[in-house]
This record gives C-alpha cells, structure tokens and sequence, in this order.
C-alpha cells in the first residue's frame, strides 16, 4: 500500500486521526524513497546513453547463454520468498521457489517487448521472458539491448500477440571493449543497489501501514 492509496482510503475504514499517524511516520520514507528513484533515473539515463564506439564487436549468442523461464504467468504468488520475472518486467511479483541464481539480464518477449533488467539472486521467470547468463561483457549486453528496444518490437512475430524469437536477439552486436563494459557494468551494479533500497523502503511503508491498521 502506498502513501497515495492510503490517502483514498475511506474515513469509515480507517479512522482520520490513524490515517495522519500513518502518514506522519511514513512520509519521511516517501521522500527518501523519491530521491533514490531520481537518482535510479539519472543513472540509467547515463547508462543508456553511454555511446562509446568500439572496433571490437562480435554477436551476443558467443558472449551468453539464453533461456526462457518455464512458468506460466499464474505462479506469480503474493509475499512469495523469491522474485518472479514476467514480461511486465517493471510489475514488482513473486513465487516460492526459484529455477534462476544467477547474475542475468531479464529481457520481456512479448508484453512490454525489449524491456530489459539487471538483476543478480535467486528467481524465476516466466516463460516468454528471456534469462541471458552473460560470460563475460554483461554492462555491454545491457547497452546494446537496451538500444535495440524498437528493434525488437518492430520484428517481433505473431499476428495477435506479439513475441521475440531467439533468433532475433542472438545476432545482436555487442561491444567488446573492457574498459568500456566496466564503467557501464558499475552504473548497472549501482543502479541495482538503488533498486534494492527502494524496494526494502516499500516492505517498511506496507509493514508500518498494516501494523497500524490491523
């Protein structure tokens, strides 16, 4: 539950002197939390518009092992142990079990076509999203992904619903340039602390919320 959603909340349902309580505990957490989501913003703006050009450049299908997760979208769970990744790879969900530990970037394939994440831990995935095991040159990858969104959204298959083939992304170029995949590679590490922060700011806004409401 967030700040705005208990602002909604009817008078009836939680008393008005409760509801300021809440508010006053938790706002300092909504500040911190807006500043780190800027500061997630910034960052990937840097990110995704680092343009260095290499010489060096070789297909993605060299540098990483790709798959898809085997289940379907209804494993999802509500306060599940482990991080489920679906193709609305920014929908925060759940599962209780994980098939995926691993450092990956997490690549939607139909949905939000060519959205993709960072993530490193234990997880699974849906089916239609793609889990890429990098050897080596992973903040490279990203970039490279990243900058080929509309690519994959404009040669994606299937005349209803939309998907990415495995073919489609495995003769990506990437850069293989060292100097360049490290300084990428420490904003993407950074960017995932950020993220982290944000998400354990959530749990204490909805763990202070439904102490007091319960």
């Amino acid at each position: 539950m967030t700040l705005n959603e208990l602002k909604n909340i009817k008078i009836k349902i939680i008393p008005i002197e409760t509801q300021q309580q809440i508010i006053n505990i938790i706002e300092p957490f909504e500040r911190l939390k807006e500043k780190f989501n800027i500061k997630i913003k910034y960052l990937k703006d840097i990110l995704h518009n680092h343009d260095k050009q290499s010489t060096e450049i070789d297909i993605l299908s060299n540098w990483a092992k790709i798959a898809t997760g085997k289940r379907n979208a209804n494993y999802a769970i509500q306060n599940g142990k482990y991080r489920f990744f679906s193709c609305s790879i920014n929908k925060i969900q759940f599962c209780n079990s994980f098939s995926f530990d691993c450092e990956s970037l997490l690549l939607a394939g139909n949905g939000d076509i060519g959205n993709v994440i960072y993530f490193n831990g234990k997880f699974d995935a849906y089916q239609r999203t793609y889990v890429i095991q990098c050897k080596d040159f992973i903040g490279n990858i990203y970039f490279s992904l990243v900058k080929n969104k509309k690519f994959f959204e404009s040669n994606s298959k299937g005349s209803v619903i939309k998907f990415l083939t495995l073919s489609t992304i495995s003769n990506i170029k990437i850069s293989l340039n060292k100097e360049i995949n490290n300084i990428r590679l420490a904003i993407l590490k950074y960017i995932f602390i950020c993220e982290k922060i944000v998400f354990n700011i959530n749990l204490i806004i909805d763990l202070i919320i439904k102490k007091m409401i319960n």
